[in-house]
């Protein structure tokens, strides 16, 4: 979760710096379509919502390997193919209510009617969809000056 850190190039210098030669970075992250059915929903009751803030595209999966290359002689970007199927309307309103910047503005008639909604689509459906989007950076650093060092991955 680089978008975290404040100044992410002098993070990976420094991560580079601590890391013995032939050393591994696994550094989990999302991308920038996580939970992007919530989003598009909030948006419609909070208009200044912005959906996956300018935050969270700092170092995303889409571009993690380029922000990385830089500092390391290979990298791989591992995708975690997955979603959500919420079956409780309940659960999945509190979530959202939860997180402040999502609610901002939204009125207890709209939290009426995000409610109301949610029950219908379990009851229709059996669930709400929601996207995962999330993976892992991993990044070699070099393990003698011009010979990279290669790793294998395996992939399920």
């Amino acid at each position: 979760m680089l978008y975290h850190v404040p100044d992410i190039p002098q993070t990976l210098t420094e991560i580079t710096r601590v890391l013995k030669p032939g050393g591994l970075l696994c550094t989990a992250t999302n991308g920038l379509t996580l939970m992007l059915e919530i989003h598009q929903f909030i948006q419609m009751y909070n208009h200044n919502y912005q959906t996956r803030g300018r935050e969270a595209a700092r170092f995303c999966l889409e571009n993690a390997q380029t922000l990385s290359a830089p500092y390391f002689s290979n990298t791989d970007v591992v995708i975690y193919d997955d979603h959500l199927e919420v079956t409780k309307s309940k659960k999945l309103l509190a979530y959202i209510l939860s997180i402040g910047r999502m609610i901002e503005g939204i009125t207890s008639q709209d939290i009426t009617k995000i409610r109301r909604i949610l029950q219908k689509q379990i009851m229709i459906v059996g669930h709400i969809y929601i996207s995962k989007s999330q993976g892992l950076l991993l990044a070699v650093k070099e393990k003698h000056i011009g010979i990279k060092f290669f790793y294998v991955c395996s992939r399920n």
